[in-house]
């Protein structure tokens, strides 16, 4: 069977169920003095997102498989997001990639 590019990194198990996240910029709008969003390099797979109308003192922290900054171009979140399920498709496996966006 041929060897898609990302086949090397499942060493024969299933990936499952994987949930990632871009931030987008944010626009002139919300700009404020609190920041909405929280990422620390000791935990690059989480997200942090503070209510903006509790000036800071509400946050909920996510994690993720992995968390994309707004500066990510289509190509380098395509390869390890939808590029396993497109090369396991040409295999004959199911897959499925849903995407939501504002």
């Amino acid at each position: 069977a041929p060897q898609g590019h990302w086949q090397h990194r499942r060493q024969g198990r299933d990936l499952g169920v994987r949930a990632f996240i871009r931030l987008r910029p944010v626009s002139v709008v919300e700009t404020s003095d609190i920041e909405m969003f929280e990422m620390s390099p000791a935990r690059p797979r989480v997200i942090t997102i503070k209510d903006p109308l509790s000036s800071g003192r509400r946050e909920h922290s996510f994690e993720f498989s992995a968390v994309f900054g707004h500066e990510m171009d289509q190509e380098k979140i395509f390869l390890p997001v939808a590029g396993p399920i497109v090369d396991g498709a040409l295999l004959g496996r199911s897959g499925c990639v849903m995407a939501y966006g504002q």
